[in-house]
Formats: structure tokens, sequence, C-alpha cells
């Protein structure tokens, strides 16, 4: 039984629980806050979402997702066949945890700095980060999803960062300005797997 030590509202544990649900694995779900010292026994990283596969514990939204498509192959894939394809939405899933996500970290949100507001500077770089996002979705390759006419891992990182961007703690961002991105989000949330890991359908959800 895989067990996944998560959190309902961490963007990083929703995209492991689209991942696990687009695969259409079972899966115990456990909640945990960073803060927990089971936690840090487990993860030395002490942060969730952390996975329990027997004797296989992997830490990383990314890493996970990757194990999954390599563990479960046979079930519903997570990236493309072709070499190119794969490399593309790996691009994307790495754009979007890397280089936008971290900028809405509550760990930013805790950190005091008298200089500068945190919303706003958070606002100011998402939205850059999401006009680049935007273009990047205007290729060919990217149709009803992220990549292709299929959900991937790519879409299981974005529909997390949209819906940050919605909360209130970042203004709930107005989304107009980026039709490419509302698109895959409308498309995704119309799936079970996405609706299902939504952190409102998580037990212990505190908003």
């Amino acid at each position: 039984m895989l067990r996944l030590f998560h959190r309902p509202t961490s963007s990083c544990s929703f995209r492991v629980r689209i991942g696990l649900n687009l695969k259409k694995l079972s899966y115990e779900r456990i909640i945990k806050t960073a803060d927990d010292p089971k936690i840090a026994e487990l993860n030395p990283q002490g942060k969730v979402p952390f996975l329990q596969a027997g004797e296989v514990q992997l830490s990383q939204s990314l890493a996970i997702l990757e194990w999954l498509e390599e563990q479960y192959p046979d079930r519903p894939a997570l990236l493309p066949k072709e070499l190119a394809e794969r490399a593309r939405v790996r691009s994307i899933s790495q754009f979007i945890c890397c280089d936008i996500q971290p900028l809405q970290n509550t760990v930013l949100a805790e950190y005091d700095v008298n200089s500068f507001n945190n919303q706003d500077f958070g606002i100011f770089w998402v939205r850059r980060a999401l006009s680049k996002l935007e273009i990047m979705l205007s290729a060919p390759d990217s149709r009803g999803f992220c990549h292709g006419d299929e959900p991937s891992m790519a879409d299981a990182c974005l529909v997390p960062q949209v819906y940050n961007c919605l909360a209130p703690r970042l203004g709930q961002m107005e989304m107009k300005g980026y039709p490419k991105i509302w698109r895959v989000y409308t498309n995704c949330l119309q799936i079970p797997a996405f609706q299902e890991a939504q952190p409102e359908a998580q037990e212990g959800f505190v908003s």
C-alpha cells in the first residue's frame, strides 16, 4: 500500500495527489505539517509530500511523480512516449515548480521584511513568470492540456499553481490575461483525478 504524507493546502502535495489519481493508484493519505516531529524522523528535509511504498521512501514532488511513472508503466502515463515530448513536459513542469511556485511559498510569507510588501512582491514576479508560461503554452504542441490532448505531469503542476494564484493570500490574482493557462486549468478541472485531489476534497482541510 502506498502511503502519502501530505498537507491538504500544500501545492507540492496537491501535485502528487493528482499524479496518484491520474495513475489510478490506491493510497493512504496521512496529514502531516512540516513542523510535525514525525516528518523530520521520516524525511531529513522535514517537508511534505513524502511517499512510502514498502521500503521505498521518497520526497520532492517531481521525483515522486517520476518514480510513479517508472514504477507503474502500465498505468495511464504522466509523460508522453516520444523523447522530445517527454523533455517538453519536464521543462514545463520544472518551470512551474522551480521558477514560479517558490515565489508563492509560505516561507516567503513568513519572512518578515519591512522594506517591501510580501504579497505585492509575490504577485509582481509570479505575473512575470506566468506571462512566460503563457507563451510556452501557445506552442502547437499545447492543445487541450499543457502538452497534447491528455493530462500529463505538467498539468499536475499547473493546476496547483493556478489554484494558488486564485487564493486570497496572493490577492486572488486576475487570470484573464492568461487565456492559454486558464484553458488548461479549466479543462483539467473537468477530470475526476483533479477534482478528487483538490485541497477542499481532503479530510482535514482548513482554508
